[in-house]
């Protein structure tokens, strides 16, 4: 028994679907994306398979039944992967339909019947109407098929309640991967979802190889079918300066149109002006901290004066509270250079930076179609649609 709502967790979630909501919500293909485990791409995933279907033809949807408040849309905060989703597919339905349920901290309102009630009763609704006159939905689950069982509104509970198929996606590797796989395979078994198959992601050259020749069968043997193994792509997982901008909620101060770049090899400019000259080579990005003048017009001088053949200054980060001097900002400004300024001390900010996953933006037009490609490249589209039309 669960202490906090007093009943099973997959017990009850299953008898709650047949004594509450029992039948198909609509007559569309719903399939739910779970992962295996934390930054596993599963929204890179959702983007390619979209963009993919409706490439074809085909009438797509998506929706995020349980989401987080993640990003400030005017007075409201919602779910940054719903928010992309919606304009990178140039999809109409309102957001408040695509993530029909927003949490923001511990969701205590979702322990009573009441709030579990009125939690099923919005993601219906959401889904009846994203997927008015669509044939196929994405359902992009929070985790993996546990996830929400504290609740009683795991993943698999609640991919049963909108008659969903699962794809599975897990992480590069093969023996843990393959574990987790099996262990996600079985609770869905449980709830009695069908999963549709298995999408490796972020795959390593030197895996391929022991992916087809171990996990492939493994999978089979359990009646699940890889679906795809899609390579570790540096472009997605390297952040762009309006990703850090937007990640550390940093200021403009220039080069606002050219902060979608690919970022350069990092260089932290607290070494001695001699030693960090040596280090401008190649593409870089320079971070800073603000009071480090000396840093800074070296580099710069480097720039105009075309002192280094070999360098490119790919953007500036700042780190302080401290704006750096406005002559500084001034000569910057004769450069295309994006340049932001972030509160965070240099240290933590190049900590940070290295640590945490960064998401798609809609504006980020190469890395959306970067996306788009390696999914259509390294997934069988077709086999996923011979699955949801049988």
């Amino acid at each position: 028994m669960n202490a906090l709502t007093g009943y099973s967790i997959l017990g009850t979630e299953n008898a709650r679907v047949h004594v509450s909501h029992r039948g198909k919500l609509n007559e569309m293909k719903n399939l739910f994306l779970s992962v295996t485990g934390h930054h596993q791409g599963k929204t890179v995933i959702a983007l390619g398979l979209g963009l993919s279907l409706s490439r074809r033809g085909r009438r797509v949807a998506y929706m995020k039944p349980i989401g987080h408040g993640n990003v400030e849309i005017g007075e409201n905060r919602m779910d940054a992967d719903a928010t992309l989703m919606r304009e990178a597919c140039e999809l109409h339905a309102p957001l408040t339909d695509m993530a029909p349920v927003v949490l923001e901290g511990f969701p205590t309102d979702l322990m009573t019947k009441e709030g579990h009630d009125h939690v099923l009763e919005r993601i219906k609704c959401g889904l009846q109407k994203v997927g008015s006159n669509r044939e196929f939905v994405l359902i992009e689950g929070s985790g993996n098929a546990a996830t929400g069982a504290a609740f009683g509104l795991s993943n698999s509970f609640i991919a049963k309640f909108l008659d969903a198929r699962v794809i599975i996606i897990s992480s590069g590797g093969v023996g843990q991967p393959t574990d987790e796989v099996i262990l996600n395979k079985c609770y869905y078994d449980q709830a009695g979802v069908p999963v549709v198959g298995v999408i490796v992601n972020k795959v390593y050259p030197h895996e391929f190889d022991r992916i087809k020749s171990f996990m492939k069968p493994v999978l089979e043997s359990m009646n699940l079918k890889l679906l795809g193994a899609i390579p570790y792509d540096q472009d997605l997982a390297r952040p762009t300066m309006r990703g850090l901008l937007e990640e550390f909620h940093g200021k403009v101060l220039n080069g606002g149109a050219q902060l979608n770049g690919k970022l350069g090899r990092f260089v932290l400019g607290a070494h001695s002006v001699a030693t960090t000259l040596d280090l401008l080579q190649g593409t870089v990005t320079l971070l800073c901290p603000s009071d480090r003048e000396d840093i800074l017009l070296a580099s710069l001088a480097s720039v105009l004066a075309e002192i280094k053949q070999d360098f490119r200054l790919q953007g500036v980060i700042f780190a302080g509270k401290h704006a750096p001097d406005p002559r500084l900002v001034a000569l910057l400004k004769r450069t295309r250079v994006p340049a932001i300024q972030v509160e965070l001390d240099a240290y933590s900010l190049a900590s940070m930076i290295h640590s945490t996953p960064y998401r798609l933006s809609s504006s980020e037009g190469e890395r959306l179609r970067r996306a788009e490609e390696l999914v259509t490249k390294h997934v069988d589209v077709d086999l996923v649609l011979a699955e949801l039309e049988k």
